[in-house]
């Protein structure tokens, strides 16, 4: 009899409390506190799904990322892979299915990172002056292409994190602005682009040595602002080629919609090639076939 009572006691307060719930309906800050999936990436067997889940500590007015494992067709729970220090995104498995690269700002600045799926700790695989935006492995797993924001002037990358710096320590604020955009959505222009790079693994998994940049010449965003990715650019199945979509900048950039293809080569040599010059509209999301002979877009 005591124990129906303590049974009881207990279900009450759980009664009450979603009768609460259903009777003010979902609010605001229900919403806020959901956990969000995003960013479902198959493992090249086919038999892993890594994923982000999007965690809210509401009192502390914070949200972090984190990437979880999923064995497909089996029972098994998934899996946390990165430490609950890390705020992650963008993954992409490596070419042997044995590790997950992404980007985190964990070392103060957005690098590239690797995780073994098996577990232990994320390794750092880039350093550098200025934030990745983006990146793409290469199908060889040899390279990896990125982006960076930079001035089209410099001739390397400490060049702009020294402008940059420059600019935070004068006492001068007035900005000249010879052509639009001035602001494009919700950032103001400052006169740097961005721009693709290539840089090599080096035998202890790092990145080597300064990047090389492959958008040479290109007065444009690769990929676009605001909100490009990774799929505007590609590279081709032999590793050799990257194509990438751009909109010249010019004057003509604040009412322009024409996007155009370019092919180059991955050892930065030579002039980019645009290929689809004839169509005065958006070719964006290029695809190679396996066999490299055909690309995809969107147009």
């Amino acid at each position: 009899m005591n124990k129906r009572f303590a049974l009881v006691a207990l279900l009450i307060p759980m009664l009450l409390s979603t009768q609460a719930l259903a009777a003010r309906g979902l609010d605001v800050r229900d919403l806020v506190n959901f956990d969000r999936v995003s960013e479902p990436t198959l493992s090249p067997d086919g038999k892993t799904v890594v994923y982000g889940l999007r965690q809210v500590d509401f009192a502390a007015n914070k949200a972090k990322t984190g990437f979880w494992k999923q064995a497909l067709n089996t029972n098994q729970a998934p899996v946390r892979i990165t430490a609950e220090a890390f705020n992650v995104n963008s993954p992409n498995f490596s070419t042997d299915g044995q590790s997950i690269y992404f980007l985190s700002n964990k070392s103060g600045s957005m690098q590239l990172w690797k995780q073994a799926l098996a577990g232990g700790d994320a390794f750092q695989v880039s350093n550098y002056a200025l934030d990745i935006g983006s990146y793409k492995l290469s199908p060889d797993g040899k390279s990896v292409a990125f982006n960076l924001e930079v001035f089209n002037d410099c001739k390397d990358v400490v060049c702009t994190k020294k402008r940059l710096d420059d600019v935070e320590a004068s006492k001068a604020t007035g900005v000249l602005y010879e052509k639009l955009f001035i602001r494009h959505w919700d950032a103001w222009a400052d006169g740097r682009n961005n721009q693709l790079f290539i840089a090599s693994f080096s035998a202890d998994g790092k990145l080597n040595g300064e990047p090389k940049k492959i958008t040479n010449g290109i007065d444009g965003d690769v990929p676009s602002k605001p909100f490009g990715d990774a799929s505007e650019y590609a590279f081709s199945p032999d590793s050799k080629t990257v194509v990438f979509n751009v909109r010249i900048a010019g004057k003509t950039e604040a009412w322009s919609t024409n996007f155009d293809l370019y092919s180059v080569s991955v050892d930065g040599m030579g002039v980019a090639k645009n290929l689809t010059a004839d169509n005065q509209a958006w070719d964006t999301g290029p695809v190679f076939s396996h066999d490299g002979k055909t690309l995809y877009y969107r147009a």
